[in-house]
């Protein structure tokens, strides 16, 4: 069965009328009684788009992306280079990802990915509370906040002792404590 077989001609002719007219799909979908995905599929088929939701975010300039490199070289994060240029932070952090801006290891605006044996490691030094956050944190190299979120996650608890107390310990109920 063809689309052409599915809905009548006066029905194309109505979506293509008030597609051209600005309509959303949605709406042409209850004019018409109509499923909004049939509503695409026709305007797919027939070579028309609807209107985008938002604004098309516009691509920098030359002499913006000569602005953002400076800064990006000064170690500026993305979100101050935005708003600094009158900018999208989409775009700069577009831009720093295309020229291989990443901050390094250990310094503030570095996003941490942990690959699955590590974040593993990390967990298992929570769970049996070898280590303290900072610690396990300098053993693997990784963000203190990336491990002491870890181990919120892990131990399901909102607060640890500070203090020099059992590592990772606290007064709030947490998960049974496992041990290897």
């Amino acid at each position: 069965m063809t689309m052409a077989e599915v809905l009548p001609i006066e029905s194309t002719a109505r979506i293509r009328e008030l597609t051209i007219a600005g309509a959303r799909q949605s709406e042409i979908a209850v004019q018409l009684g109509i499923h909004r995905n049939s509503v695409f599929r026709w305007q797919r088929a027939m070579g028309l788009t609807s209107r985008r939701h938002g604004p098309r975010a516009p691509r920098l300039t030359a002499s913006q992306e000569r602005a953002v490199l400076r800064r990006l070289q000064r170690g500026h994060g993305t979100k101050r280079i935005a708003d600094s240029l009158g900018l999208r932070e989409w775009a700069v952090r577009t831009f720093a990802r295309k020229h291989r801006f990443e901050h390094p290891a250990g310094t503030p605006g570095h996003r941490y990915r942990l690959d699955g044996a590590t974040r593993a490691k990390i967990v298992d030094e929570i769970l049996n509370r070898r280590n303290y956050a900072r610690d396990i944190a300098g053993k693997f190299g990784v963000s203190y906040k990336i491990v002491l979120r870890l181990a919120h996650e892990t131990l399901a608890c909102p607060r640890f002792r500070s203090g020099r107390a059992e590592p990772l310990s606290s007064n709030w109920p947490m998960r049974e404590r496992r041990r290897g």
